[in-house]
């Protein structure tokens, strides 16, 4: 019972082993999924705050077009406010192209913000978008290592497997030469030694001598 165990301990340390490094390779690979997808869920809040900061620019935007109309509207008041008062006609002459030309640069000023907005929230959206393309490749990764860690542990498996068979194959082998050692039977062909009737004392009938 002894010399079995003794024979059995190394292959169950092997399938141990092996079991463990199995383990081990597939938690590592749950683990690497865990971040992968920490990392994705971090690109998809920013690409939600960069999508939120886009709508923002635009309401900014519309906000401070509002005030500068007013700013124009006022310019343009007071510009035909002292033209009046001077005894000018407003709506003739250098005095008119005046105020055409202040409405003229108040709209270029507008259409400034406009597009300075627009670019703004471009930009935002492009960023998102650039985010949730990396989000995705991050769960692609993810998926990737955690198929690697069930991989890495089939393939050890398969290797502990055929390391075990090897050591069962040499125990199986070395007992059966002791067992043939212990019963006498392996001596050489020059050795071995056929009993005869003579050598184990029986006499021969007289009428077959």
């Amino acid at each position: 019972m002894g010399q079995m165990l003794s024979g059995s301990l190394p292959m169950l340390m092997q399938v141990a082993g092996g079991v463990a490094s199995a383990m081990g390779s597939i938690r590592q690979g749950e683990a690497a999924q865990r971040q992968y997808e920490y990392q994705a869920a971090m690109l998809e809040s920013n690409a939600k705050a960069r999508e939120k900061q886009a709508s923002e620019e635009v309401a900014a935007g519309g906000a401070e077009e509002a005030k500068l109309r007013q700013k124009i509207a006022q310019l343009r008041g007071q510009q035909k406010a002292t033209m009046g008062a001077s005894g000018f006609r407003t709506d003739s002459g250098s005095n008119l192209e005046t105020l055409l030309d202040t409405d003229e640069m108040g709209e270029r000023d507008v259409e400034s913000l406009r597009y300075n907005a627009q670019v703004k929230r471009w930009a935002n959206l492009a960023d998102a978008e650039d985010m949730r393309n990396q989000a995705n490749l991050a769960r692609y990764a993810g998926k990737d290592a955690a198929a690697a860690g069930r991989l890495g542990a089939f393939s050890s498996m398969i290797g502990t497997g055929a390391t075990v068979a090897s050591t069962w194959y040499k125990t199986g082998s070395s007992g059966a030469s002791n067992s043939g050692a212990s019963t006498g039977w392996n001596l050489g062909a020059s050795e071995l030694k056929v009993p005869t009737l003579r050598t184990q004392g029986i006499a021969r009938p007289r009428w077959l001598k």
